[in-house]
């Protein structure tokens, strides 16, 4: 009844007059060029609106206007996205809306992440087993996975190349390439000229996770997370593509790629599965040659961000639990800082993104040997106290409160 009553308000205000919208008019607005161009860019930007300026006074069909300043509210953009992941059907009790929408587009995006894992938590009714993409029983060939994965991207880039084009041609359409710049780099392995994506520092934060995970307004940077050369393909973490390595690993390198076709198409704006193939080309490079399990861990941890921004929670969850496995090891075994990752923020880590999915003996324990430290409190405060809220929240749901 709720939601009706919403649609009725929406209606209402739609034309001033609390009449209903007449079928044709609708088929009309559809047809418009503005709209449907509006509609592509929701479909292009999965989902987010793209933040271009709507122009007060525009001809066309009645209601033009409303329907523009409609397509770039956070929830229409987010269920037009879900319709096409849906395959254009409505949802039901087997395919309900991946997040429901509420009258206030702003409040339903200002859920906190700490409130998403106790709605998690509190509908799990076992606790979640390792994803099988996680089990080190069953041998996956990376290399051939990653290689049809190149192939369908290059397939599917390929198919849709002339109306990207026509779309990035357009000025109003550049609002996520707004973010971005592209630059040349010399690629330390083949040694050409690559185009690479770099973000732009200064972006508007408007939340943070107790992961460290930050939400920026229109935008996820962590889809430019990895760099990736379009002549040879190799492929690593932004902040780590330009360094040197030993001639003996470069040479390695450039013979595995000689003898794979790892190239891959440059391209402007990534979508999360672009993204998550290459961060798993990135962290297969590092497996081969350097096998560092802290950096594994991060680049996980990037990609389970990917995958949240996107709304794609099984994917998530699956990464974050690779992330705890591998910092598990890898604070163990391998010297930290690792780049700008301490011992005591990988434990951190650890300890949360078990929360996250749902293991609370795992999580209390690495939780609770930040808490106790009196090192930690004295030397890093604000690690200490991020650590205290999550205590907090892993007795509540000891306690049976969440």
């Amino acid at each position: 009844m709720k939601n009706l009553l919403h649609f009725v308000r929406i209606k209402k205000n739609f034309n001033g007059r609390g009449d209903e919208l007449e079928k044709n008019e609708f088929l009309m607005l559809l047809r418009d060029a503005d709209i449907c161009q509006e509609i592509f860019n929701i479909i292009r930007h999965s989902g987010r609106p793209t933040g271009s300026a709507i122009t007060a006074s525009v001809d066309g069909p009645p209601n033009k206007v409303a329907i523009l300043s409609l397509l770039h509210d956070v929830d229409v953009c987010k269920e037009i996205f879900y319709i096409i992941l849906r395959g254009g059907k409505p949802p039901t009790e087997e395919t309900p809306p991946v997040k429901q929408i509420t009258s206030n587009g702003a409040a339903s995006a200002a859920m906190s992440l700490r409130e998403q894992i106790r709605n998690r938590i509190t509908n799990r009714n076992q606790p979640a087993a390792p994803s099988s993409a996680t089990q080190t029983s069953k041998p996956v060939d990376r290399k051939s996975m990653l290689s049809d994965r190149l192939k369908l991207m290059k397939e599917k880039n390929q198919a849709a190349k002339e109306e990207e084009e026509v779309a990035i041609s357009n000025a109003d359409e550049k609002a996520e390439v707004s973010y971005t710049i592209i630059a040349e780099k010399v690629c330390p392995i083949c040694g050409k000229k690559t185009r690479v994506v770099q973000v732009k520092t200064r972006l508007n934060a408007e939340t943070v996770d107790i992961d460290f995970c930050t939400h920026y307004q229109n935008f996820n940077p962590y889809l430019y997370g990895v760099w990736v050369c379009e002549h040879c393909g190799y492929t690593a973490e932004d902040a780590r593509f330009l360094e040197r390595m030993p001639d003996r690993v470069r040479k390695a390198i450039k013979e595995f790629l000689d003898e794979n076709d790892f190239k891959t198409p440059f391209v402007e704006v990534r979508d999360k599965d672009e993204a998550l193939t290459l961060y798993e080309m990135a962290i297969y490079f590092l497996d081969m040659f350097e096998k560092s399990l802290g950096r594994q861990a991060i680049l996980y941890q990037k990609m389970a961000w990917i995958c949240r921004l996107n709304y794609d929670t099984e994917k998530e969850q699956e990464y974050l639990t690779k992330c705890a496995e591998l910092f598990e090891k890898s604070v163990n075994n391998e010297r930290y800082p690792i780049g700008k990752m301490t011992d005591n923020v990988a434990t951190y880590i650890i300890g949360v993104n078990y929360f996250m999915v749902g293991d609370m003996d795992k999580a209390t324990r690495f939780i609770s040997s930040i808490i106790t430290s009196n090192q930690i409190r004295t030397q890093s405060p604000k690690l200490y106290e991020k650590a205290r809220d999550v205590w907090q929240d892993i007795r509540a749901h000891r306690a049976g409160k969440i």
